[in-house]
């Protein structure tokens, strides 16, 4: 099978060609043609040619054998009568069905790593929920997020904490610490939190 750089080639030779075997070879300009490119687009449904000359662009069904889009001036009647070949369409055409079927497969690639990506994130999600409630309960205040203009009350009931007895392990410890000192840290930790610049 041909590519569309072999056929890009052709097309610039059949050109070149057929400009020297008509009245106006003396005019013929060769570098032109050296860019020539024919490419094909996934943004085309239909089976088709892209053909490039310098600035110039066209769109011809390669099915139908008609220009759908663009064109190339006064080089498009040479890159019609080109196209007019059977064995440069059926070229054409072959190259059209292996693109397309490139396509669908890497389609169906990119289909199978977004399943699995998603499936990876319903992995993950619980985990992360759980983490955000374990992080989530640890800063909030018990009575809910105060509103702007609320103050913390001073009530220190809710941080009164009923001594547990004492087993012989929790004799040992030193506490630095007195209750009093951690309240007032927290409260002021919270307020730098829901109150900044207070």
């Amino acid at each position: 099978m041909k590519t569309l750089h072999e056929l890009a080639i052709k097309l610039q030779e059949s050109i070149i060609k057929q400009q020297e075997d008509s009245h106006n070879s003396a005019n013929l300009n060769v570098t032109k043609y050296n860019n020539l490119k024919i490419k094909m687009d996934t943004r085309y449904s239909y089976p088709h040619a892209i053909i490039c000359i310098g600035i110039s662009e066209a769109v011809f069904n390669i099915a139908e054998g008609t220009k759908t889009d663009g064109g190339l001036g006064p080089d498009e009647k040479y890159v019609r009568k080109w196209l007019g070949n059977s064995t440069v369409l059926s070229d054409l055409k072959e190259i059209w069905i292996s693109l397309g079927e490139l396509v669908k497969a890497e389609e169906q690639d990119k289909a199978i790593k977004q399943e699995g990506e998603a499936d990876e994130v319903k992995r993950d999600a619980p985990k992360k929920k759980k983490k955000f409630k374990n992080l989530l309960d640890m800063t909030m205040p018990v009575d809910g997020i105060p509103v702007d203009g609320d103050e913390f009350e001073e009530d220190d009931s809710a941080y009164d904490v009923e001594p547990d007895e004492e087993d012989e392990s929790s004799k040992n410890k030193v506490c630095t610490e007195t209750v009093d000192e951690i309240k007032k840290d927290l409260k002021s930790y919270l307020k730098s939190i829901y109150h900044p610049g207070k």
